[in-house]
């Protein structure tokens, strides 16, 4: 019976491990598109392509815009829209969106109209003309981006957009639940759960740590193979795998502790 529970309990801690590595990946990798490569991309795209004959003042103004948090947070959010339309051809851009890059160009206007050079006022900015215009804008381009990506580019966008949405993410937390619960009761026990998630956590950290390590020891050699530039600082990885070491850690500790006062015992 040991023998058989042992071997039931290996299963679910393999299975838990690769439920949690899962879990840590989805945020990891949002992490990386928004704060790592959206910002590089979206910043040399424009830079690039809108810069080429203006004069240096007015692509320091750009690059000032550029360099602002809320542009890979707008990025972020127009890709998730784009997910939503390639689900669902029929999709419109969300209000909300529109507003938030409305909201930022309000925030911006005295730059934008540097670059414009034309005064750009609040009241323009916040119309109707102009919110009608900048709907019209992005619910047109869906289908270009389209085009210009294939087949394999929307295949990766659909994998992507499974794998860091809400939906997922949820019916992985309930799968890991689910395995804890598991684990009591073929154990008997309302602790030694612990220890799987425990070493689970650990290894799962470890290497997403060592991912990192590798990742900022080859740097350089990957930002000279890319085509295109990216603020490759990837802290969120180092972040989640250190949290996740820690936790692990704690719940060995808590685990060893509670086995040896023998106070939360479930016997049968």
């Amino acid at each position: 019976m040991k023998v058989i529970r042992g071997f039931f309990s290996g299963i679910i801690g393999l299975i838990l491990f690769v439920a949690i590595f899962g879990l840590t990946f989805s945020f990891i990798i949002k992490g990386i598109i928004k704060n790592d490569i959206l910002s590089g991309v979206v910043k040399e795209r424009i830079i690039t392509e809108y810069t080429k004959k203006v004069d240096p003042d007015i692509k320091e103004t750009i690059e000032e815009i550029l360099n602002q948090k809320e542009i890979s947070d707008l990025a972020e959010d127009v890709i998730d829209e784009y997910i939503k339309y390639s689900k669902n051809k029929d999709h419109k851009v969300n209000k909300k969106l529109v507003d938030d890059i409305i909201e930022f160009c309000v925030k911006n206007k005295d730059l934008i109209s540097k670059i414009s050079n034309e005064e750009i006022t609040e009241e323009k900015l916040r119309s109707q003309e102009t919110y009608d215009n900048l709907t019209k804008s992005i619910n047109e381009g869906f289908p270009e981006v389209e085009n210009q990506i294939g087949d394999v580019g929307e295949t990766v966008v659909e994998i992507y957009g499974i794998v860091v949405s809400d939906t997922t993410r949820l019916i992985v937390i309930g799968i890991i639940i689910g395995l804890i619960l598991l684990l009591m009761l073929i154990n008997w026990s309302l602790i030694k759960w612990m220890s799987t998630v425990g070493v689970s956590l650990i290894i799962n950290g470890t290497l997403f740590s060592s991912i990192y390590v590798v990742i900022m020891i080859f740097k350089d050699k990957i930002l000279n193979s890319l085509d295109f530039e990216v603020n490759l600082n990837p802290t969120t990885i180092i972040i989640i795998g250190a949290s996740e070491i820690v936790i692990g850690i704690i719940l060995l500790i808590v685990k060893a502790i509670l086995s040896k006062n023998n106070t939360n015992e479930m016997t049968y």
